[in-house]
């Protein structure tokens, strides 16, 4: 298992929701058990306005009785009527305290029921808080072995790039005097042939090791894959494209090495004596003595440079003699 810097802030992240979640959780809990505090008061105050008003009426009750027992003036039927009413409100009322009462209970049991739940679902989020715990716990010890692998990775990384650059500057040094030298060698045939040779040589072997190098560099930027290492293989990828293209300058060079030092007619290679030999023309364009002076031969009197057609005689061929054999 791997991790990197985004990983330990996830860790972090999920502690902050945990304690975040906690506080929620506690939070509701105190709301909820607000709500049940405020409702009981609020049943309790409409007991207790049922039980003063009952006790007003059975107070009004005692009075009409009493005014009845001693005012005896009074006529029996009202004072009958008027209990009557208040018998009938004493029992309204009684009934409507009951269903109250019954109705409380039943708030109560349901509030009960819920705090209930509420418990167990605390007890299961304090368990995955834990679980939660443990598992951050967990990921602190892998984070820290990983960042001590890694860090072990780093610094043998180190060497390996440290040997790497030393070799690859080597090697862009002696190509890029390789290229410098053959730029300059190209300007006279006559005195650079046999050196061209030399350092095409040269340069096959530059590529060999370089295509061996780049196989290795390959072969290390798939093994690394942490972060801070992707920007030294970027500044080591950056010296094998230069590389590459200095290679493709020398490739270049070479095709334009075997141009020059091949008859453009016939494609065969110059050679120091013979009909292969070089000859210049009156327009100094060069061509095998061979290519030339059969093209004089075919043409006769209308002969002209096959490349400018500038016309030339025999008189005009002038051989170009080379230091080195080709």
């Amino acid at each position: 298992m791997t991790f990197t810097g985004e990983d330990s802030l996830s860790c972090i992240g999920i502690a902050a929701q945990t304690r975040e979640y906690r506080f929620a959780q506690s939070m509701v809990y105190v709301a909820e058990q607000g709500e049940n505090a405020r409702r009981s008061s609020e049943i309790d105050k409409m007991k207790v306005d049922h039980k003063e008003e009952i006790e007003i009426y059975q107070t009004e009750n005692e009075k009409l009785k009493k005014e009845a027992t001693g005012n005896v003036m009074m006529e029996d039927e009202e004072i009958k009527r008027k209990l009557d009413i208040a018998v009938e409100r004493i029992g309204i009322l009684a009934f409507e305290n009951d269903v109250l009462k019954d109705n409380s209970c039943k708030k109560e049991e349901l509030l009960k029921a819920e705090i209930l739940n509420l418990n167990k679902c605390i007890s299961r989020q304090k368990a995955k808080c834990a679980d939660l715990s443990t598992g951050i716990d967990k990921l602190k010890k892998e984070s820290a072995i990983f960042t001590e692998r890694v860090t072990n990775m780093e610094s043998e990384r180190k060497k390996k790039y440290e040997n790497l650059k030393i070799e690859i500057d080597m090697l862009k040094r002696d190509a890029d005097l390789q290229k410098v030298q053959s730029e300059n060698s190209i300007n006279t045939l006559q005195d650079e042939n046999q050196q061209l040779h030399e350092r095409l040589k040269g340069v096959r072997n530059i590529k060999m090791q370089a295509q061996e190098h780049i196989r290795q560099l390959n072969e290390l930027f798939d093994i690394e894959n942490s972060s801070k290492s992707e920007i030294r293989v970027k500044e080591l990828e950056d010296q094998i494209a230069a590389l590459k293209t200095v290679n493709t300058d020398l490739e270049s060079i070479s095709k334009k090495f075997e141009q020059v030092t091949s008859c453009s007619l016939c494609d065969e290679k110059y050679e120091s004596t013979g009909k292969r030999a070089p000859v210049k023309l009156k327009c100094r364009h060069v061509f095998c003595s061979h290519c030339a002076n059969n093209w004089l031969k075919s043409q006769g009197n209308k002969s002209s440079c096959p490349a400018c057609r500038e016309p030339y005689r025999s008189e005009h061929i002038r051989f170009v003699y080379l230091n080195t054999d080709l």
